[in-house]
């Protein structure tokens, strides 16, 4: 493959990436619109290969679980939708997040890349309709569509892919959960609600792909539901620790249900040291509590987005060995209830 790319033309190159190679795509893409060099780790390579397979038609719905700042969305959501559009200029890209001044800026991430010189020669079919500048829902004019919207609103009135054909649209949902409600069992039924009927509903083929990225918030997050069966599909999972002390995926995640894990080999230590080196991990670790905010810190931050791991029990409030099991022939023959009343409305 690389001497048949050495005998390209520039522009040929960027086809070439485009076709087959979202590493290369992503670094001529980063390169143009934010003029500077990718900075590429292992698990970005992973990462790449398996949006390869997205955008090849081997998977069809793929979650990613990983810490914040290591690349997440500079992959699956700008890089991905971009080379998407390379391919087919009538694609239909549904994006959400909880954020909504996060799909704003994915979307015009995603625009930046098309409107590139760059872009354009290499791909003059793929031009942004002339009046297509809304901050959420652009056009290209051959009849392609972004889609940006936030896991708050309505998300109605539009369908992602047309054939099932992966270079003909996907849904891409990146971050569905606000990590602070996230102690609100309401909210987080909410989520998952709305997580399961943008999966079942916005599909125009039940072939389009589909991917979640996310970092895990609580047990009882969108990921969970999705890996214990939430919409009866099988997810492709790839799930990488901030810090690992095997470089393989977090042991704890084959015990679910609708997950088939993809596994990999890579350094021990900190995920990405050019970027977050132990050091750092350990300080976001170590954070004390925020005593004027009910927003988790410290530890249990950690042992979620970081370590994707939110029941890792030595970090709970209260162990697990405190609450001692008892059978009925243990109650006092006096006493015909026990009852044990815990008030988790406390600080560490």
């Amino acid at each position: 493959m690389v001497s048949e790319e050495l005998q390209l033309t520039p522009h040929e190159k960027v086809v070439f990436a485009a076709q087959g190679s979202h590493l290369r795509w992503t670094q001529y893409a980063f390169r143009w619109s934010d003029k500077r060099k990718l900075l590429v780790a292992p698990h970005i390579r992973i990462i790449a290969s398996v949006f390869d397979d997205i955008l090849a038609g081997r998977r069809k719905r793929v979650l990613l679980n990983i810490a914040p700042r290591h690349g997440k969305t500079e992959l699956g959501v700008k890089s991905l939708s971009s080379r998407i559009f390379a391919q087919n200029p009538r694609a239909r890209i549904m994006h959400t997040s909880y954020s909504d001044e996060l799909v704003q800026k994915n979307s015009r991430n995603v625009r930046g890349v098309l409107t590139t010189e760059q872009f354009k020669q290499a791909f003059p079919a793929t031009r942004m309709a002339p009046d297509s500048f809304a901050k959420k829902h652009w056009n290209t004019t051959e009849g392609g569509e972004f889609h940006a919207v936030s896991t708050s609103s309505a998300v109605t009135g539009f369908e992602c892919g047309m054939d099932g054909d992966p270079f003909d649209g996907m849904l891409i949902i990146d971050d569905p959960e606000k990590a602070s409600g996230m102690s609100s069992a309401p909210y987080r039924s909410q989520m998952k609600d709305v997580a399961g009927q943008t999966i079942g509903t916005r599909l125009n083929h039940d072939d389009t792909p589909v991917l979640v990225i996310q970092q895990r918030t609580h047990p009882d997050d969108v990921s969970n539901w999705l890996m214990s069966g939430g919409t009866g599909d099988h997810w492709d999972v790839l799930c990488f620790a901030a810090i690992s002390d095997t470089g393989r995926p977090p042991e704890h995640y084959r015990e679910y249900s609708h997950a088939n894990i993809i596994d990999y080999q890579i350094h021990t230590g900190a995920l990405w040291p050019e970027r977050k080196p132990l050091d750092a991990l350990h300080r976001i670790r170590d954070a004390q509590e925020d005593m004027d905010s009910d927003e988790p810190r410290g530890k249990r931050v950690f042992a979620s987005q970081y370590q994707q791991n939110p029941n890792d029990v030595s970090v709970a409030l209260f162990e697990e060995k405190w609450l001692e099991p008892f059978e009925a022939k243990d109650i006092p023959w006096s006493m015909d209830r026990i009852t044990v009343r815990i008030d988790t409305a406390q600080k560490a």
